[in-house]
């Protein structure tokens, strides 16, 4: 009776109230009696337990795996001689194997809950087997190779594809997880139907250190000829001859192997140089981002990124901020409109020389390698992508322009047909530029009015306004000469345009005086659309008494330039007269400094026209980045013509400082970029550095955290805060982390399967239909988004797929055969069988082993055959989008039929 009648009064009896529907399904819960809660609010919170509970288990599996990152990245150093050199060469080597590492410590990381879960499981029931563990088990491995395969195949980018590296550990991985469910069924329904023996089980289990024995056989190619593979990242950038990509991007590797080093560091800022808008912080990021590319991760790695991605935790990948991305992508955007080179098509360019596409690619592809190069994967593939619809239209024009070109030819030798002359050029697209010829001039002062030249350079399509105006010097406004304050309107093609200036002759002898003229934008907006000021936006006009020609000269015998300057401008002075156009040779000579290698020299002419009094020669200079002592070259003045004369100083040294700020520069972003690179490591050293990333958004970084970022931060705050007092990875190696995190992942796996088995109870699922859907996909999302991101930011598919099956094998030997052993033991002691019914179970694995062995097959095949482009990932759209859809198809297969078999159906 749940009630007891006392005096009138119905009383709720003691028992009733922990004695209710699905009150004996948990093993913690229900903590407090739920009897007067109605089933639908009971099934609802449940549900949202589970979900929240799913969510906590990802964050401390993080912490977890920081430990197992810090165990697993121990080195020791090794020292090998080398001719020639006194001292031996030395480097560091990771103790750990990557194999050993993956089948152990990091794919107990990624199946912690479900191998816990199975154990908690037996151990509650008194050591009896149960129905979410093993359902747990076998629905993740089902929704791991049959879901997230079919995710990442359809992942990869069109034109892209990603072959597995280490083809004979996947191969054994794969060939294990199959026997191991065959050998599931086998002590299920043949060897002991119902019962699980004791050395079952412990066949069971020590399948697991067989398979990471062969595993690390197969890595160190000790049973085998060893495979040549290229371990080095690069960017996919399309169908090009394998070699000549493979050359162009491994010469564009700043950071090898992902170590930062000095020279690597000075070539990146070369490179990051071309974008003048960058500062230092900024291309500190932008190293840090390249650093971590070029960088191995494991697959561990990729899920701790997705655990935080989804959490509004510390991201594993530098955050470039919107003002970065911003600049990065305009200034990308400016170099590549400017490179013609790139993208144009060669001079000759007839009908039997036309290039093919692929040779037009080749050419765009080794510009597009040096642009791309410094930028992160996400804007790199942004700009790649933009450059080759350059490429293809850049094609296209030139089919187009060879077609012209003949028409233009036929037209101009047909003698009734007008004569077109030659085809009209087609000029980039770029600025309108305004600016003075000269930067100075000097008129007689009964000159009365001249007028001084405007010129504009770049784009000519468009109509372009500035104002020129006069400024007063020594000049006097009105007493010497008259205001200029005027709009200049250059039209469509026009290219040069004068202005009219006034002296005022006073007729009293007075000393040479000067004025100016200033060039500048005007205010409304869209007059400044289009336009911009050249470099000599303001002119110096000197009012003399003098009719000669003039003499020239440098106005110094020595000029000293920094290396990192860019351009030498090397100022020419005509003095004595300024009358007429003149001109004047000049040329480099090699001192210290070198031609093409310090600076780029050579020879050319210099033009004064009417009363101008100085120009400049312009020499770039090369930085190298690399410390030396100062070199130096002259420049010479010779041949004068118009009737000039050369001076006294026909010849100046240009010396070529090394920076002194460089290596000061150099140091500040060796520790910038270490500094961001350390702050991206999985794992935290101290307790301060835990507490501070649990206790803020986006792991401190509130500039780059995103709207979704503060929601996941707010739903995980408690778990964050509790999970914080986890010992960080840095004490003890990483060991005491390790099982700390592992006690809690087992506590938090307990209250899972309690809400799991209770919420199934609640809406009428049984254990084993609730194992392969809500539990089986909570405990592998993380894993979903890891494999996604490594298939797309990968370049092999090792970390996406590869490790999948090794996973699934995990699952079973340690997921089944460790509790089944401890459990098989017991009864084995207490005279009783431990009883496993082979009902679901055996029906579910038969099932899972007959799809596995078909998407397998599928996987094998997409790596032979071409029509899938040879890969196991990506390759064609139509046939990827269809083996994606099988896959998903096998999926919702199992689960239906599994389903359907758990209620008797068949």
């Amino acid at each position: 009776m749940e009630t007891t009648i006392v005096n009138g009064d119905t009383f709720i009896n003691e028992s009733a109230l922990h004695n209710y529907k699905c009150s004996d399904r948990g093993l913690l819960l229900p903590i407090v009696s739920e009897y007067t809660w109605s089933e639908e609010v009971r099934a609802t919170l449940y549900f949202i337990g589970l979900l929240y509970c799913f969510l906590g288990v990802s964050i401390i599996a993080d912490i977890f795996m920081g430990s197992i990152e810090k165990i697993t990245s121990k080195t020791k150093k090794v020292y090998l001689t080398q001719s020639g050199k006194d001292e031996p060469d030395e480097i560091e080597v990771r103790l750990w194997s990557d194999a050993v590492a993956n089948l152990t410590l990091m794919a107990l990381g990624s199946s912690a809950p479900e191998i816990l879960l199975s154990c908690i499981e037996v151990v509650g029931n008194n050591f009896n087997a149960g129905e979410l563990g093993p359902g747990t088990i076998v629905g993740s491995a089902a929704f791991n190779l049959l879901v997230i395969s079919a995710i990442c195949i359809c992942s990869i980018p069109n034109g892209e594809i990603r072959r597995i590296k280490d083809v004979k550990v996947f191969a054994i991985t794969s060939v294990f997880s199959l026997v191991a469910y065959l050998w599931l069924l086998l002590i299920l329904v043949a060897i002991s139907p119902n019962v699980v023996e004791v050395w079952e089980a412990l066949v069971t289990l020590l399948f697991f250190p067989l398979l990471v024995l062969l595993a690390w056989l197969a890595e160190k190619n000790i049973c085998g000829v060893p495979s040549k593979t290229e371990t080095s990242k690069q960017m996919e950038l399309g169908n090009f001859e394998p070699g000549e990509v493979d050359k162009l991007v491994k010469d564009r590797q700043y950071f090898r192997d992902g170590h930062l080093d000095r020279d690597g560091l000075v070539r990146f800022i070369k490179e990051v140089k071309k974008y003048p808008g960058l500062t230092d912080e900024d291309a500190a990021v932008l190293a840090a981002s390249k650093l971590v590319e070029s960088q191995s991760h494991s697959r561990m790695w990729y899920r701790v990124g997705a655990v935080r991605s989804m959490t509004g935790g510390r991201k594993t990948q530098p955050q470039l901020s919107m003002k970065l991305k911003e600049s990065v992508a305009q200034e990308s955007e400016r170099i590549r409109l400017k490179m013609k080179e790139a993208f144009g098509i060669p001079e000759n360019n007839n009908k039997e020389l036309l290039p093919t596409e692929d040779a037009v690619e080749a050419l765009g592809l080794r510009q597009l390698v040096s642009i791309i190069s410094v930028l992160p994967a996400p804007l790199a593939k942004d700009v790649e992508i933009k450059a080759k619809k350059d490429i293809l239209k850049r094609k296209q024009i030139a089919t187009i322009a060879d077609k012209l070109e003949r028409v233009y030819n036929v037209m101009n030798e047909h003698p009734d047909a007008p004569t077109l002359g030659s085809i009209p050029p087609v000029k980039p697209f770029e600025n309108a530029i305004i600016d003075f010829h000269a930067a100075s001039c000097a008129v007689m002062e009964d000159i009365g009015k001249f007028k001084v030249e405007i010129n504009r350079s770049g784009r000519t399509d468009n109509v372009a306004r500035v104002r020129v105006e006069s400024i007063e010097g020594t000049a006097t406004e009105g007493q010497d000469y008259i205001e200029v304050n005027e709009i200049i309107t250059f039209d469509r093609g026009e290219v040069s345009k004068t202005v009219e200036v006034e002296i005022i002759n006073d007729n009293q002898w007075e000393p040479d005086e000067e004025f100016y003229l200033r060039l500048s934008m005007l205010h409304e907006k869209e007059e400044r659309e289009g336009v911009q000021l050249g470099r000599i936006n303001i002119m110096e006009i000197v009012i003399l008494n003098d009719d000669e020609p003039g003499v020239l000269q440098f106005p110094r015998r020595g000029v000293l330039v920094k290396e990192s300057i860019g351009t030498a401008y090397i100022p020419v002075q005509r003095k004595n007269g300024a009358d007429g156009e003149v001109s004047v040779k000049w040329r480099t000579i090699d001192r210290t400094a070198i031609n093409k290698k310090d600076f780029i020299g050579g020879e050319g002419v210099l033009t004064f026209k009417h009363t101008e009094v100085e120009l400049n020669i312009e020499i770039p200079i090369i930085d190298d980045m690399s410390a030396e002592k100062d070199e130096h070259f002259e420049v010479e003045l010779f041949d004068p013509e118009g009737g000039a004369t050369l001076g006294p100083m026909n010849r100046t040294a240009v010396t070529i400082t090394n920076d002194d700020d460089f290596d000061t520069l150099l140091s500040k972003m060796m520790n910038l970029t270490n500094a961001n690179v350390h702050a991206l490591q999985v794992h935290h050293e101290t307790y301060v550095s835990q507490i501070k990333d649990a206790l803020n958004v986006n792991g401190g970084d509130i500039e780059n955290a995103t709207p979704m970022d503060y929601v996941m931060h707010f739903l995980t705050f408690g778990w964050k805060i509790l999970f914080s007092l986890v010992p960080p990875p840095g004490f003890l190696g990483g060991w005491l982390c390790f099982f700390v995190s592992l006690a809690v992942i087992g506590v938090l796996t307990a209250i899972i399967g309690d809400m799991a088995s209770i919420f199934g109870c609640l809406v009428g699922l049984k254990d084993s239909v609730t194992a392969i859907t809500f539990v089986a996909l909570g405990t592998s999302l993380p894993d979903t988004f890891a494999s996604k991101t490594a298939a797309v930011q990968e370049k092999h598919a090792d970390n996406a797929i590869g490790n999948i099956t090794g996973s699934n094998s995990v699952n079973v030997f340690l997921g089944l055969g460790l509790p089944w052993l401890i459990a098989a033991i017991y009864h084995q002691v207490n005279k009783t069988t431990f009883v496993v019914q082979s009902g679901n179970l055996g029906f579910s694995v038969g099932l899972f082993t007959g799809l596995s062995i078909l998407c397998l097959g599928l996987i094998v095949f997409r790596r032979l055959s071409a029509f899938f482009g040879k890969a196991e990932l990506g390759g064609p759209t139509c046939p990827k989008y269809l083996s994606g859809i099988f896959m998903v198809c096998l999926w919702i297969t199992y689960i239906m039929l599994a389903s359907l078999q758990s209620y008797g159906y068949f």
